[in-house]
This record gives C-alpha cells, sequence and structure tokens, in this order.
C-alpha cells in the first residue's frame, strides 16, 4: 500500500469515527475545515487509531506549523505548546489574540485552560460547531491565523 492510500484510509477512518460518535452535525463542519485548508494548499495531517488526530498544517520559514488539532475524543486543540510546530510560537501576544477571536464566535473553551496564560493547549468543545453559523466564523478565524503567520 502506497503513502497515498495510507492517508486516503486515515482520512476516511477519522471521518468514519466523526460521523458515528458525533453524527453529521459534526462531521460536516470538520470537513468543511479539511476543505478549507486543502483549498488553501495546506498539508492535512491525519493521525492515530484509538483517538484520531486531523490537523492543518502550514509549511513557513522551514517549520510546519499546526494551525489546530482536532481529536475525534471530542477536542480542538489549539496546540501552543507544540514548541515551534504551534502558532504563534513565543508570540503571546498574538495567541491571546487567537483565543478572544475563538471567543467572541462563540465557542466552548475550557475556561481554566484558556485564563491568563497561554502556555497550555486551550480546548474548544467539538459540540460548539453545530451552532448556527459558527463553522463559517471559524474558518474566519483560521484565515486570520494563517494570514498572521505568513506575515511573521
Amino acid at each position: 500500500m502506497g503513502l497515498g492510500n495510507f492517508i486516503e484510509n486515515t482520512e476516511q477512518q477519522f471521518f468514519e469515527k466523526m460521523k458515528s460518535k458525533y453524527g453529521l452535525e459534526i462531521a460536516e463542519p470538520v470537513k468543511s475545515i479539511v476543505e478549507w485548508a486543502r483549498n488553501k494548499e495546506l498539508f492535512v495531517e491525519f493521525s492515530g487509531e484509538q483517538d484520531m488526530s486531523c490537523s492543518p498544517l502550514v509549511h513557513h520559514k522551514g517549520q510546519k506549523i499546526k494551525l489546530i488539532v482536532i481529536w475525534t475524543s471530542g477536542t480542538i486543540y489549539l496546540p501552543f505548546t507544540f514548541g515551534k510546530k504551534g502558532p504563534f510560537h513565543g508570540d503571546e501576544d498574538k495567541r491571546t489574540e487567537l483565543i478572544d477571536r475563538f471567543r467572541r464566535i462563540p465557542v466552548g473553551f475550557d475556561s481554566a485552560k484558556t485564563t491568563s496564560k497561554v502556555k497550555t493547549n486551550p480546548k474548544i468543545h467539538l459540540g460548539s460547531l453545530k451552532r448556527d453559523n459558527v463553522p463559517g466564523k471559524f474558518i474566519d478565524v483560521l484565515e486570520w491565523e494563517l494570514q498572521e503567520i505568513m506575515k511573521s
């Protein structure tokens, strides 16, 4: 089996797991995030077996930066602790602004992880994506994040 088949199978398994756990009302918005990333010519990484994840990656200045990590366990992480692979490495002001933009949608943040310091991986509840207009606004925030990374 070639790499392309492996990636395709992993993606298929990811979305099958999403549909079986959360239904189309969550799987479809997640799919729209993946489609947005591909339209922006970003690489989308799928991994895992039990708990699977999906991460849009931007290649910038020799780094692979994960914009978000979507888990089949029910969360979306902002990967701030992924070292140089996380968004806005070393720029706490930009990280705070990113969190604020997601809060304005609103999405269901794990508030304990998003207080004054942004040195953890803030979690967004996957169920937030089923609210009206949230998927489009969520993608707007990802678009802002991508533009800011590319400007840096």
